[in-house]
């Protein structure tokens, strides 16, 4: 089955702006989001930030269906994994998640990604909203 990812629809509304990313939201889903970045040579860290919200179906609090937040290398394969939510955070409001990611990336093509799974019933929507990445520097020395 094939679905649209970037989404307009009034419900939920957007963290901000007019559009939003939404994963899963039907039965048997297996979906992913990423975006590729180079990330410079120098650096302490890079903060990964983004919004989210979480509509289910499911009747228990319990892991059923899942939202990946990954760090990949170019070819995808997965080199972290920052947080993991299911259809258990579901609530009406966006909540935020920040991570400071400390690996040795510098000088690496990587991917930021969001890998989503339902199972067979009472599906799960997972929403994603102003997602950014920041490379920190080392204290004294300025960014390019």
């Amino acid at each position: 089955m094939f679905s649209d990812i970037l989404d307009n629809t009034p419900a939920p509304v957007p963290h901000a702006g007019s559009w939003k990313a939404w994963l899963g939201g039907d039965d048997n889903v297996q979906e992913s989001l990423w975006q590729e970045l180079t990330v410079p040579p120098g650096g302490d860290s890079l903060r990964v930030s983004y919004w989210w919200q979480v509509d289910t179906l499911e009747m228990a609090q319990h892991p059923f269906d899942t939202l990946e937040v990954q760090i990949r290398d170019a070819a995808g394969t997965p080199l972290q994994t920052l947080e993991t939510l299911s259809d258990g955070n579901a609530g009406p409001a966006w909540q935020q998640s920040v991570f400071t990611v400390t690996q040795p990336y510098a000088g690496q093509t990587i991917q930021i990604a969001f890998v989503g799974q339902t199972d067979g019933s009472n599906p799960t929507s997972f929403f994603l909203d102003d997602v950014s990445v920041v490379r920190t520097c080392p204290t004294g020395q300025a960014g390019n």
